[in-house]
């Protein structure tokens, strides 16, 4: 697999994660926990996270880290219809 589809597929998994509940709003997402969760380098794991940042589903604050955003299982029923 090269490195854009992997970068996909961690992308695919934590949207997911985050979209199931899997991942709660207002969790504290670190990358080491996203490495060990997926199974994947940190390189796809950080892809990942600066596309969810951009389609609001993760929010990234200096000096506190990233956290899934309160508004993200709203995506859900927002895709349903």
């Amino acid at each position: 697999m090269d490195g854009e589809n992997i970068g996909t597929a961690a992308y695919i998994k934590i949207k997911d994660n985050i979209i199931t509940g899997k991942y709660e709003e207002g969790l504290r997402l670190t990358e080491a926990r996203l490495v060990k969760d997926l199974n994947m380098s940190r390189t796809p794991i950080r892809n990942a996270i600066s596309r969810l940042i951009s389609e609001g589903f993760i929010n990234h604050q200096s000096h506190c880290g990233i956290t899934v955003a309160k508004t993200a299982t709203s995506f859900e029923d927002i895709t349903e219809f």
